[in-house]
């Protein structure tokens, strides 16, 4: 065990267990983002590519969960994972194709139900800047359900770019300008509007990354709400993580804590740094 931050270290000295956290808290400080695959099947590989969330200091350490939950486990991808597309929100890359109708989780949205404004914003982002993105996208684009008020239709319209860095960058500038009202909208229709799950301001970003193998893993992890702890009986992630590391030791596990898996954010003022990770 070495610091908080640890549920265990199997088959690895301390010394080696200090090396790995301090790579993974090099990953975590950069520009990139530390990479974090959520699944509860650790020994299921595609050869498909896979949606990931980065981690960064200075972003909402924020994770996807499936519905309202208080954990999440998964795989904390090697620093050098190649990235396909990045997207700065949840991107619903699941109903996104290629121009031939393909599956493509680097494509264009393809729902009718997203509307056409969506689709057409959808795809390759093209922006000079991060804060030019945040302006194009800023309670933009706007559905209208018959019956309904307009809300934010951000996740099926969003674009996306080619790398991490870039993403993470746009991210931070929309959550920049959504701490302002957009115009005409009052404080209670845009509270509304920002936290629409499925449709507006997530969180987490969703980075899509090439077919994850066994050599792409550096850990396994165990994510939570709140400070850090031990696991109870109620966590039912942490106990499938446990019974599989029961047979399978290939991986360090570690704890990290305070992450938000509201959708989007329960917290808004959380103080982002590295102790999310359990080093201080």
């Amino acid at each position: 065990m070495v610091g908080r931050a640890f549920l265990g270290f199997l088959a690895v000295s301390a010394s080696q267990a200090s090396t790995i956290l301090d790579e993974l808290l090099g990953a975590f400080k950069s520009e990139e983002g530390l990479l974090f695959r959520a699944t509860k099947d650790f020994s299921n590989f595609t050869q498909w590519p896979e949606s990931a969330s980065a981690l960064r200091w200075d972003l909402p350490p924020a994770l996807y969960v499936v519905k309202a939950e208080t954990e999440v486990t998964g795989f904390v991808l090697q620093p050098k994972m190649q990235v396909e597309c990045a997207y700065p929100v949840n991107g619903n890359s699941a109903f996104r194709k290629d121009a031939k109708g393909q599956k493509d989780l680097c494509g264009h949205t393809d729902n009718p139900a997203a509307g056409r404004e969506a689709t057409n914003m959808s795809g390759d982002c093209s922006f000079a800047s991060p804060k030019d993105y945040a302006q194009a996208y800023f309670n933009i684009p706007q559905l209208h359900l018959l019956g309904f008020d307009g809300f934010w239709n951000l996740n099926w319209a969003t674009c996306h770019f080619g790398k991490a860095q870039e993403a993470l960058e746009a991210q931070k500038a929309l959550w920049q300008l959504a701490t302002k009202l957009p115009p005409a909208t009052t404080a209670q229709q845009w509270l509304r509007n920002a936290s629409k799950v499925g449709f507006a301001l997530t969180a987490f970003n969703e980075i899509v990354v090439a077919p994850v193998h066994s050599a792409d893993v550096r850990a396994v992890f165990w994510a939570h709400s709140g400070p850090f702890r031990d696991p109870s009986p109620s966590d039912w992630k942490a106990c499938m993580l446990a019974e599989f590391l029961k047979s399978n030791n290939t991986w360090p596990v570690i704890e990290v804590a305070d992450v938000i898996l509201e959708r989007p954010t329960a917290n808004c003022e959380i103080k982002f740094d590295a102790s999310h990770l359990g080093y201080w």
